[in-house]
């Protein structure tokens, strides 16, 4: 049966089941499902078609309030306690959940705002005391309570000697500044979409099959505990807006032909380079911002709050 409709739209000139999906959030096949479609077929202009509304998490009552940390790259975050329910996003290892609930061997976690989900057990371990310390700082930053974390974290390391003198060092920073050193985290944002080169291109793609333009930067911020919808002209209206003249690495690059609006994003790495999930045939990828169709076709940039 088709999902509840959550608003009808008419096609344009370009729109794909892939990039409408993206668009809203939801999976291709609901969209051909709810419209009585092939899956893969082509859209027409002007034809009126029902965007179902995203499928929903299930959650449940929190039992449970520890941190954890993912112990494998790519995990999958799931709609439901089971290997059944579809995937709202791949998290890499090091990234600090939110364990809210078990259920058999799956656990319910939250990262932010928009993460909300399932993980294995056995996929997620106690975090170290630096990685503990840093995300309740980051929290606390956002809270605007840093100052208080601070003052906390120094009673508590002169209680708890045998605490290393590196992390009180990182609590400390992080507390003072509400954010990590800038240095790091552009270097393991960049690190981590370089990794990917090579990687293949695919419609929709953002995990290991391969990734579009907006499924490996949202994939990439997702490993650092950031959630970016699935869409470049959605992640277009995220962050803070920056020119061109003072991008810094790790900041989000934005690309679109004419008056069509946004519909390309890559990764900025320094040195009038960024990387990106290109198109078909071409992978996960370097380019220059000098070459002419990019040069031509970018729209802007925006720096994205780690």
């Amino acid at each position: 049966m088709p999902a509840m409709a959550s608003k009808t739209i008419t096609t344009k000139r370009g729109d794909t089941l892939h990039g409408l999906a993206r668009k809203y959030g939801v999976w291709p096949i609901d969209i051909a499902k709810a419209n009585n479609l092939p899956a893969g077929s082509n859209i027409k202009d002007g034809v009126r078609l029902t965007i179902p509304d995203p499928p929903a998490t299930v959650w449940i009552r929190p039992t449970l309030d520890r941190l954890s940390v993912v112990n494998s790259d790519r995990i999958m975050v799931r709609l439901g306690p089971g290997s059944q329910y579809r995937r709202t996003t791949l998290l890499d290892s090091g990234s600090v959940v939110r364990v809210t609930a078990k259920q058999g061997v799956w656990c319910q976690v939250s990262a932010g705002p928009e993460i909300k989900g399932w993980i294995r057990g056995d996929l997620l371990s106690a975090p170290s005391g630096s990685q503990l310390a840093a995300a309740r700082a980051r929290a606390a930053a956002k809270s605007g309570e840093t100052r208080r974390v601070a003052s906390a974290t120094s009673t508590r390391s002169k209680r708890s000697p045998s605490r290393t003198h590196v992390a009180k060092a990182r609590v400390r920073s992080y507390a003072v500044s509400g954010r990590a050193p800038a240095v790091r985290r552009t270097r393991d944002v960049v690190r981590t979409a370089l990794a990917y080169r090579g990687a293949p291109y695919r419609y929709g793609g953002a995990g290991r099959r391969g990734f579009d333009c907006s499924g490996f930067t949202s994939h990439v911020y997702a490993g650092k505990g950031v959630a970016l919808p699935h869409s470049s002209a959605a992640q277009f209206s995220k962050g803070q807006r920056v020119t061109k003249g003072t991008m810094k690495p790790g900041d989000l690059v934005f690309f679109g032909r004419g008056r069509r609006g946004i519909n390309h994003v890559g990764i900025y790495m320094g040195g009038d380079r960024f990387v990106h999930a290109a198109r078909p045939g071409k992978g996960v990828r370097v380019d220059s911002l000098s070459s002419s169709y990019y040069k031509s076709n970018f729209k802007g940039a925006r720096r994205i709050a780690r």
